[in-house]
């Protein structure tokens, strides 16, 4: 069963294609300038709700692994994950003090994970690894197609993201490709989905 994020990822890409797509396909290639600014429009915006919804499925897995040590003092592969990239490592303490360590470190080792997900600026390649290993996901069970498709369609983003609006009549390419490759990755999203929410539930429960 989809996650309530994958459902909602889904829901705003159809909407969007079908408010900023709102054109017939052309054989030819022969879009006007409008078409071809929605069509940019469009990629901004799938762009950014792919994003959200890689971030909120990677903030739920930390908020998860810092509720389970609150409650339990367990530690999860996610928290594990988490102090092991973290910044805030310090040598063994040298002298007696009233504060837990180990619970500081913890602390401030959830707040840096959270903090890189926050930060995190895009779906290419780079930015899918480093926020699946700071909660402890298997970088390599990740299907390499999902992967390329989600670094092209951020490449993609990156091309829209830094051209003025007139070059968009200029530049050439077919906004129905766009919208199968995000069909594509949508569809390799789903699986991944359905990866993850194993995953949640192999170290939560739930």
């Amino acid at each position: 069963m989809p996650s309530r994020h994958f459902t909602s990822l889904k829901k705003q890409a159809a909407f969007i294609e079908k408010n900023y797509i709102d054109f017939p396909f052309d054989p030819y290639g022969n879009y006007s300038r409008r078409d071809l600014m929605n069509a940019g429009a469009y990629i901004l915006l799938v762009h950014a709700e792919l994003e959200t919804y890689i971030e909120e499925r990677i903030q739920e897995l930390i908020r998860l692994a810092d509720s389970k040590w609150r409650s339990s003092g367990k530690v999860s592969r996610t928290l594990l994950a988490s102090c092991i990239y973290s910044s805030g490592r310090t040598d063994l303490p040298s002298e007696w003090s009233s504060r837990d360590r180990f619970s500081s470190i913890v602390i401030q080792a959830i707040k840096e994970a959270s903090g890189r997900v926050a930060g995190n600026n895009g779906i290419r390649e780079h930015n899918l690894i480093r926020l699946l290993y700071v909660v402890g996901y298997d970088v390599h069970a990740v299907d390499p197609v999902l992967i390329a498709e989600l670094d092209a369609i951020g490449s993609l983003r990156g091309d829209h993201a830094h051209i003025s609006s007139r070059h968009h009549f200029k530049q050439k390419f077919d906004p129905f490709d766009i919208t199968k490759k995000i069909a594509r990755a949508i569809g390799l999203l789903q699986v991944f989905d359905n990866e993850l929410s194993a995953f949640r539930r192999s170290h939560f429960g739930h």
